[in-house]
């Protein structure tokens, strides 16, 4: 029988783990070896600008900008405005004393200084001041001429107007002779009733423009139309 004997062991410190099993990962940071790091030659070192906020849009305008822009647009439209008013202007018609061709409550379209200098040809319809109203009348004689209305009809110089678009009426105007810086106007309705302003002996001044066009807005007959020019000489 062998007695085995039994001797200490004393622990022994282990080493370190080595070899390739306990390399260190590659995703730990290694150690800095060195203690200032040198600016990269071809790196800006400028910061870049900051982003603008997602809320923000660079494109619009601020209020300051609106606002001058609102203000350029109210002065653009009161130029127009006003160049408008210069040259072109509405009336609307009250009575039927150029009925058929205008009836009550029309609304025309007027051509402020149509003419110039230049005497309104006969035959148009034209805007003018009298006494203390204005009146929408065709003009009938010009300057010089004698004038008189038998029965409706226009007789200037003694021969009568051809007027074919007009009804016949009976309205009698004894005859006279303008003076040189006259116009006779005459309306188209010549049914001679109370209470309606049938002509008008007017100087050339006192022609405000021409009418050019017309908006009937009331009865069945709604429309809009141009006056034709009248060529038409006694």
């Amino acid at each position: 029988m062998i007695r085995a004997h039994h001797t200490p062991i004393t622990p022994l410190s282990h080493p370190a783990p080595s070899g390739p099993w306990f390399a260190r990962p590659r995703h730990l940071p290694r150690p800095h070896t060195h203690t200032h790091t040198q600016p990269h030659p071809h790196r800006s070192q400028t910061p870049p600008p900051p982003h603008p906020h997602p809320t923000q849009n660079p494109l619009r305008p601020t209020p300051t900008q609106r606002t001058r822009a609102w203000l350029v647009l109210g002065l653009l439209a009161l130029t127009l405005v006003a160049w408008a008013k210069s040259y072109v202007g509405w009336v609307v018609v009250d009575g039927n004393s150029m009925a058929p061709t205008f009836l009550s409550g029309d609304l025309l379209l007027v051509r402020k200084q149509a003419y110039g200098d230049a005497l309104p040809p006969r035959g148009d319809i034209v805007v003018a001041r009298f006494r203390s109203e204005y009146v929408v009348k065709r003009v009938v004689a010009l300057p010089g001429e004698s004038v008189e209305v038998v029965a409706g009809a226009v007789l200037v110089n003694g021969n009568r107007l051809p007027e074919p678009a007009l009804p016949p009426g009976n309205l009698d105007i004894a005859p006279g002779e303008l003076f040189p810086d006259r116009l006779a106007l005459l309306g188209d309705n010549r049914v001679e009733t109370d209470h309606m302003l049938f002509y008008a002996v007017v100087p050339r001044e006192a022609v405000v423009g021409k009418v050019v066009a017309a908006i009937r807005l009331t009865g069945d007959d709604r429309r809009a139309w141009t006056p034709p020019d009248s060529t038409a000489q006694p």
